[in-house]
């Protein structure tokens, strides 16, 4: 693959990446304006619905894909060495990892509390 192909595909996964976001947060302005939940019980039934927790799973992948692409290609535009582009990327990359870790986590203790 050349690596223009490469640019294009990041390209085109930070555009599908931000749709989703921007739709999601539109569903959320509109759920939070029009159904808000009462209390802590609405909420965690709001979130344990199958549809809003793969959603909401969606939502945070489709953030750390955005994330990752945005923060790689910053690294390669503007860190020149490799061994400096290679820790910082791994250190990110770590990040988000945890941070996907985490929000899984959050959402599938919501799903079976």
């Amino acid at each position: 693959m050349s690596r223009q192909a490469a640019g294009m595909r990041a390209w085109i996964l930070q555009r599908i990446t931000g749709a989703y976001i921007a739709l999601f947060v539109i569903y959320l302005a509109v759920l939070f304006t029009f159904a808000a939940p009462a209390d802590h019980a609405d909420w965690s039934a709001t979130v344990a619905s199958p549809a809003v927790t793969i959603t909401a799973m969606l939502f945070f992948l489709a953030v750390l894909l955005h994330a990752w692409v945005g923060v790689r290609d910053i690294a390669i535009d503007y860190l020149g060495h490799t061994g400096l582009r290679l820790a910082a990327l791994t250190a990110v990359a770590l990040f988000l990892l945890g941070s996907g870790i985490w929000a899984a986590k959050i959402l599938l203790l919501t799903v079976h509390s």
